[in-house]
């Protein structure tokens, strides 16, 4: 049985554990153990591995991405881009295999499979009209291309929400989040 604290607890545990994984990013943390914390996931209390996992085989396809020549997990991945999503904005995770769609992001090499967040926002606007256009066709007579458009829109969003889990983007610390809320409340009330 989960007592009332323990919940508040945990999630202290961690963002002190994410807190001191943004101030240093080189740091080691003791993967094995952070991967075992139970977390809830889709109305179900999951390994933290196990949504990392599932968190980066719905972006990249795969349970491990390659970064700066090295084979990353998705525990620590999932680190970076909860801790220092500008850092992890950068690494290519995106898998893009359409030609159609990698022409429209002006991936000119076709060898290329991989795409950053970094790379991708840019066409954030045309893949979202593309993608909405794609939505109103029935899923049976919608092209290749009209489909991964949807899919890599999808992901981008999923990626989106998934990085400002812990860390609001545009927001340097609480402190002025609570007090931009509060005068928007103020705002509000007057």
């Amino acid at each position: 049985m989960i007592k009332k604290w323990s919940i508040p607890l945990f999630v202290m545990l961690v963002s002190l554990l994410i807190f001191f994984h943004h101030k240093s990013p080189d740091s080691d943390l003791d993967f094995n153990t952070i991967e075992t914390f139970p977390v809830l996931h889709n109305g179900r209390i999951k390994p933290l591995d196990s949504v990392a996992r599932h968190s980066l085989i719905v972006i990249s396809g795969k349970q491990s991405v390659t970064l700066d020549g090295k084979k990353v997990h998705a525990t620590p991945w999932l680190f970076d881009v909860l801790s220092n999503a500008k850092h992890a904005d950068t690494h290519a995770v995106f898998f893009i295999h359409n030609p159609d769609l990698k022409t429209l992001l002006g991936i000119k090499n076709e060898k290329q499979k991989f795409a950053s967040f970094s790379e991708l926002i840019p066409y954030k606007k045309q893949l979202k009209e593309q993608s909405e256009q794609a939505k109103k066709r029935e899923e049976v007579h919608r092209s290749a291309y009209q489909k991964a458009v949807i899919n890599l829109y999808d992901r981008l969003y999923f990626y989106h929400q998934l990085k400002n889990t812990f860390f609001i983007e545009g927001i340097d610390s609480y402190t002025d989040y609570f007090i931009n809320l509060t005068q928007i409340s103020d705002q509000r009330e007057s």
